[in-house]
């Protein structure tokens, strides 16, 4: 097991927002964010893991590593946005970004645009674009990879329409379609028995995936009701699709690898959620949730087996094909 894994991190932090409304038809807002990062790294590992390769090959396998170091750095963005009431019915809000992280050295320009179109006195017409960028955090080198520098940020394209109705107060209806394109993507790794795997390095089915873009698009359905009297409620429908073009696996035990084309580990093609409240009193109110939604691919595998020298057996992963089977549907009723 890895015998420690700590950081610490320590910010100091000067941020400002400016308003200016300039005529009643045009406002700007503008801002900035500066933070100064400190983390001090400490890792080792000792890993001693029994491991089968294909052709049934029995190997003790011991990985070791450490990292130990003091990383610091300037991190800052600031913007500018416009929002113009071009016509009545019509506003439009466009802007601009730039983000700096000294630590990995980035300096970026993300563009974005936004309008509302009143096609009804309860009916608004909304359309975005824009670039979104997310450097990696002082705080997350993936020393337990034994990666010791900081990958670029990755890129994200946003597309979003939508309209919203209000046929009268309290009760407002929306759809929303949405695609979003994501690049500069670095490699990622994730254990095929648990995504969530609290020390991935230690296990022996670790894979590391290279991904050269991802997307995800959807519809969602929203409905709402809340006049402020007892009762009030919400129900959402979602249908998503999220994939990753996956140009390589990193994995030398028993596994089918898929290249190209394939669903995200947490796509689900449907999500629905129904919310009630029933206000009883300022101090009593009771609640009901129902979730339900589609479940997320997984690897599958079977218990294989293979005679060590000393005549006992050890047990292992027979992986099937990269994530090409799904998980039963999940729901879940909250009272």
């Amino acid at each position: 097991q890895p015998r420690s894994r700590g950081l610490g991190d320590v910010y100091k932090r000067q941020k400002q927002d400016w308003d200016f409304n300039i005529t009643d038809r045009f406002f700007l807002k503008a801002g900035f964010d500066i933070k100064r990062g400190s983390v001090n790294y400490e890792y080792s590992k000792d890993i001693n893991n029994e491991f089968v390769y294909p052709g049934n090959v029995l190997s003790d396998t011991v990985i070791t590593g450490a990292y130990n170091g003091k990383i610091s750095g300037n991190i800052g963005s600031m913007y500018l946005t416009g929002r113009f009431r071009i016509l009545k019915p019509l506003t439009l809000e466009t802007g601009i970004r730039f983000d700096y992280s000294e630590h990995s050295n980035d300096k970026l320009f993300s563009p974005r645009a936004s309008m509302v179109y009143a096609i009804m006195p309860y009916t608004n017409i909304r359309a975005g674009w824009g670039y979104f960028y997310q450097s990696q955090q002082i705080q997350e080198l993936d020393v337990q990879f034994d990666e010791t520098a900081f990958h670029k940020a990755e890129k994200s394209e946003h597309f979003v329409l939508g309209i919203e109705h209000q046929p009268y107060a309290g009760m407002t209806l929306r759809a929303e379609a949405y695609v979003k394109k994501i690049s500069n993507l670095p490699d990622y790794y994730i254990n095929t028995a648990n995504i969530d795997e609290f020390f991935p390095e230690a296990r022996t089915d670790l894979i590391r995936l290279s991904v050269s873009e991802s997307r995800s698009s959807g519809i969602e359905l929203f409905f709402t009701y809340d006049t402020k009297e007892k009762l009030s409620w919400w129900i959402s429908y979602v249908y998503a699709k999220a994939w990753d073009n996956v140009t390589d696996i990193g994995y030398n035990g028993i596994l089918t690898k898929k290249l190209g084309q394939q669903d995200r580990g947490w796509d689900q093609r449907h999500t629905f959620n129904v919310e009630t409240n029933y206000r009883y009193s300022d101090q009593w109110h009771f609640n009901f949730n129902w979730y339900y939604r589609t479940g997320w691919p997984f690897t599958d595998f079977t218990v294989g087996q293979v005679q060590r020298e000393d005549g006992t057996f050890a047990y292992y992963r027979k992986h099937g094909t990269y994530n090409a089977s799904r998980y039963p549907a999940y729901h879940r009723l909250d009272i």
